[in-house]
């Protein structure tokens, strides 16, 4: 879908999208009334490889298990 919209702006002489991110609220509510839900996350893709700056890894004895 991303790779789409691009051909479409580009088509249409438009300016490039950099970033594009998406939120998606997922699970149940972590208590009655919550705005927030248990497995909610956000998805960030980087359509222009100019915009990274930098990565970091965390190291494995830093992770824990779920």
């Amino acid at each position: 879908m991303i790779q789409t919209l691009h051909k479409i702006r580009k088509d249409r002489a438009d300016t490039a999208i950099d970033t594009v991110k998406g939120i998606f609220v997922e699970g149940h509510p972590i208590y009655a009334g919550s705005g927030f839900y248990e497995k909610t996350h956000i998805q960030i893709a980087v359509c222009n490889p100019d915009c990274i700056k930098g990565v970091f890894r965390v190291p494995a004895t830093q992770l824990r298990s779920i």
